[in-house]
């Protein structure tokens, strides 16, 4: 499990192995899971970064429309 903070929200990322490749869901401050993507990555580097930035993007759009 991986948490960080960024604006001021709480991101947790949870990544999985599945067959070869790797997964990733994450929280917005314990909020809905999300899962990411329907097709596994090559290394849980990747997907956790790109769980990371698609919540980070999330938090962005939730600034510009409250």
């Amino acid at each position: 499990m991986h948490q960080e903070e960024y604006k001021g929200h709480q991101i947790t990322v949870d990544t999985y192995e599945v067959g070869k490749g790797w997964k990733a869901s994450y929280q917005i401050d314990g909020g809905e899971i999300r899962n990411m993507g329907d097709r596994p990555l090559p290394s849980e580097a990747i997907v956790q970064g790109e769980a990371i930035s698609h919540a980070k993007w999330v938090i962005d759009q939730m600034a510009k429309h409250p």
